[in-house]
């Protein structure tokens, strides 16, 4: 069973699968879609436009178009009161050029360095991947979101981009 629940400002998705609760953003990251509207199983919530498909326990992607994961809340129940705790509300994205320099030798090439391939990148960082992580591509931009591109072709690249020149 799936709630749309308002906590202070924000809404939440609110997943109750038998007696067990969590909690995750309402909102798909790909382009917004109210979740509540798309289909839950076995952990796991569809987004109802394009099928992206996220964790309800951790809020990472299961499955794309989605680039980024959705927030999610440590819940607790007291009683008949539902708690929810947790720092991660909101962007859950991890620099791609976090880590230490000379912490780890190995190197990483992706070989694509749009969507895909930033999202890759991405990932390695989340994994733990402290390595260079070199992506190769010729595109002039930084990753950007292509379909919003083709929907609107005089829209600022700084609105279509998936990470900024700072993550890299």
């Amino acid at each position: 069973e799936m709630k749309e629940v308002q906590v202070g400002k924000d809404a939440v998705l609110l997943i109750k699968d038998n007696d067990e609760f969590r909690a995750m953003g309402n909102k798909c990251s790909h382009y917004g879609a109210p979740l509540i509207k798309g289909a839950y199983s076995n952990g796991k919530v569809r987004c109802p436009w394009h099928g992206a498909c996220f964790s309800t326990k951790t809020g990472d992607i299961e499955d794309f178009p989605a680039c980024l994961p959705v927030p999610s809340y440590q819940v607790r129940v007291d009683g008949k009161n539902v708690i929810l705790k947790g720092s991660n509300f909101g962007d859950k994205k991890v620099p791609l050029a976090a880590c230490a320099k000379g912490s780890d030798e190995r190197v990483f090439v992706i070989v694509g360095a749009g969507a895909a391939g930033a999202t890759a990148a991405m990932h390695l960082r989340k994994q733990g991947f402290k390595g260079r992580v070199v992506l190769i591509g010729d595109e002039k931009y930084p990753a950007y979101d292509r379909p919003k591109l083709s929907k609107n072709m005089s829209i600022k690249v700084d609105k279509i981009l998936l990470f900024t020149e700072a993550d890299y």
